[in-house]
């Protein structure tokens, strides 16, 4: 995890961007929103690798936790493409959000101390 924290921020607004591009590109889009686009998509490609990350890396992470990263980097992409410095705010407020989610906790402990906790 300490590694896609360095890495996805760097790497997830180029994929992002290139995406959208491409899709701009093969549906001949004249819309001005491109960037904006890929702003939402780079947050949400970002929010995959996360959650496909935890899921592979903690037994207790299942699809929901890729859908819920998904999000919550989407989220991020969203208000990063409303005003660029409104991200510094919002990356903590979608962690924050997601953290209180049915099982997030027990997940949590699971990743870090790499233990599964009993069901109950």
């Amino acid at each position: 995890m300490v590694v896609a924290a360095l890495v996805v921020p760097q790497g997830a607004p180029l994929l992002g961007m290139d995406v959208t591009a491409r899709l701009w590109n093969a549906l001949r889009l004249t819309a001005p929103f491109l960037s904006q686009v890929g702003d939402v998509v780079a947050g949400a490609a970002g929010g995959l690798v996360v959650g496909a990350l935890q899921a592979l890396s903690s037994r207790s992470a299942r699809g929901r936790w890729v859908r819920i990263a998904v999000l919550a980097g989407a989220a991020v992409g969203a208000a990063h493409a409303l005003y660029a410095p409104l991200t510094i705010v919002a990356a903590p407020v979608a962690g924050a959000m997601a953290g209180p989610l049915p099982g997030a906790a027990e997940s949590a402990l699971a990743a870090r101390t790499g233990l599964g906790l009993p069901p109950g």
